[in-house]
């Protein structure tokens, strides 16, 4: 948004009248709190994605949920198992020892048979409800753990080394159950307590350090949408063109918006190539990764739709020939609607004059509501979004509406008095 001396050739009287008024330092402190709005908007939403993320349990185990049941997280959790049994257990010795000396050369194939078995059992045991309802429970608890030890409510020893890990050794045993109903009993089971069957949701080196930036988390997700808002207002309040600052913040934000959802997406492919592993297939990485960041790319979209739709809609407040076009559709609809109220009676009094002489702040107002919702609310969806906007729309229309009964109940006071 460019600074200027000289008024704004489009703009209507009042506009040129106020820029003419209006002091070099004003024009500098709303483009100041403008750009320093647009940059919250991102960080707002960071801090309630991860605050939510770290320290909200319900939050965290509904994000989680759906991996259990993504086949790329269930074939390496049964890669894992399987690949675990098979490291413990000399399979091809067990299977050759139990062979006659002439059918020894069939244990290899054998072998195979039953690792490609065992890994199919392991795979339907992490596909039942059981093992669903096993998971939410599981990272329930994991995350409580790592709450408690990163708020330094409890002790840090309740995530071994930094790790908050899920235990998978329920599954070995209903996979060990159904192989022995299948005659392979290979898997003894007392080598249960032998099983390392862990899958590590957080891993924190200095969970100390963490508390730290924890607290900080905390705090910023609760005043950084405030500031967001309040930089806004500010910045709407202070420019003398309010048109102009609000097409301003809208496209800024939006930019701003969507230069946090272009590093997440090139912040992605270096994430995977870090944590992917023989444990960790690259799959199984983006499909944690994406389901992770799902609502912080939801409420991204959103707020840049409504960062759009304040643009879009203040442009059509200015002189141009398509947006007069609408705006006098919408004035007629409305206005139309304030002048058969005022032939009624309907003025609305001293809070009609009140409304129709503050009315840009009014539609500010609402415009900042609406906003503040969407940076607070982190589960926000496409139905919430167009209603939000339906609302806001309304609303504006009810103020055009009472300011029509008004301006005309205080002209019809004027010609009278003549």
């Amino acid at each position: 948004m460019a600074i200027t001396n000289s008024p704004d050739k489009t703009a209507g009287p009042s506009e040129v009248t106020s820029a003419v008024s209006c002091p070099r330092w004003r024009r500098y402190v709303a483009v100041a709190l403008i750009v320093a709005s647009c940059i919250c908007a991102p960080l707002s939403l960071s801090a309630i994605w991860l605050r939510n993320q770290v320290l909200d349990t319900d939050s965290y185990v509904e994000t989680v949920a759906p991996l259990s049941q993504e086949p790329a997280i269930i074939d390496a959790l049964a890669a894992d198992i399987t690949n675990e049994l098979f490291d413990i257990v000399d399979v091809e010795k067990e299977i050759k020892s139990a062979l006659p000396d002439r059918a020894k050369f069939v244990s290899g194939a054998m072998t195979a048979g039953v690792r490609r078995l065992t890994e199919n059992l392991a795979r339907r045991a992490l596909e039942t409800d059981q093992f669903q309802q096993a998971w939410l429970v599981a990272n329930r608890l994991a995350h409580e753990q790592l709450k408690t030890a990163l708020t330094g409510g409890g002790k840090i020893v309740a995530t071994e080394n930094g790790k908050v890990v899920l235990d998978l050794s329920a599954v070995f045993e209903q996979v060990r159950q159904q192989l022995v109903e299948r005659a392979v009993g290979v898997f003894p089971k007392a080598l249960v307590k032998q099983l390392q069957l862990q899958f590590t949701i957080f891993e924190l080196e200095r969970l100390g350090s963490a508390q730290k930036v924890v607290r900080l988390l905390d705090a910023s997700s609760l005043w950084l949408p405030v500031l967001t808002l309040a930089f806004f207002v500010g910045g709407v309040a202070l420019s003398p063109n309010r048109r102009r600052a609000l097409v301003g913040w809208g496209i800024g934000s939006a930019f701003a918006l969507a230069f946090l959802g272009a590093m997440i997406g090139l912040v992605r492919p270096v994430y995977l190539d870090a944590i992917t592993s023989d444990s960790m297939p690259r799959d199984a990485a983006e499909v944690t990764f994406d389901t992770m960041v799902r609502y912080l790319r939801q409420s991204l979209r959103f707020v840049i739709a409504f960062g759009l739709v304040v643009a879009i809609g203040s442009w059509l407040t200015g002189p141009g020939r398509i947006a007069s076009k609408v705006r006098n559709t919408f004035s007629e609809a409305f206005g139309g609607l304030g002048d058969r109220a005022e032939s009624h009676g309907w003025t609305f009094g001293g809070f009609g004059r009140f409304v129709a002489a503050h009315i840009n702040a009014f539609r500010v107002v609402g415009i900042g509501i609406v906003l503040l919702e969407l940076l607070v609310v982190e589960h926000n969806t496409v139905g919430r979004l167009l209603l939000l906007t339906l609302l806001l729309a309304v609303y504006v229309g009810v103020l055009q509406f009472i300011a029509r009964a008004a301006k005309l109940d205080i002209e019809t006071a004027a010609v009278t008095a003549e």
